[in-house]
């Protein structure tokens, strides 16, 4: 179990490096920009498809929440797929609001607040869930005495 803690914190530091760091973004504009319309930033990236900066956006906040679906249940000892998707969402929505006061209070420019980010930072946590369920019961196949 603690070397499944130690990847938990690791992967939290990670994700929070990511989503925060750096400060000063490269890409500039002088109004806080928040999208709110479920969806919109998921449609776009679907349409523009794969080699597109939105598509990998889109993906990439799919993968960086599958680790925490894997994580949590091995480290909390409770297969929940509602905790998982809760922690999710707490999680999503706290980065969003981080992004958001630090656009707000000193960096218009920093960061998009985007709706479909939690979207899509659920569905990965759900992605995660899923393939740890799958690992799970192929272990207990595997080390059940008529497997």
């Amino acid at each position: 179990m603690r070397p499944a803690v130690a990847a938990l914190a690791v992967y939290l530091v990670v994700l929070l490096a990511l989503t925060f760091l750096p400060l000063n973004g490269a890409f500039r504009q002088s109004v806080v920009d928040i999208h709110l319309v479920p969806f919109k930033s998921i449609g776009l990236a679907l349409r523009r498809g794969p080699g597109t900066q939105e598509f990998a956006v889109l993906i990439g906040n799919i993968l960086a929440f599958v680790p925490l679906g894997v994580l949590v249940p091995i480290v909390l000892r409770r297969r929940s797929w509602l905790l998982v998707l809760g922690l999710a969402l707490g999680l999503s929505v706290a980065i969003e609001l981080g992004q958001l006061t630090i656009s707000v209070l000193l960096d218009p420019g920093y960061r998009t607040t985007d709706i479909d980010d939690v979207i899509v930072n659920v569905f990965g946590a759900t992605l995660g869930y899923a393939m740890f369920l799958l690992f799970a019961a192929l272990a207990e196949t595997r080390d059940s005495p008529s497997g």
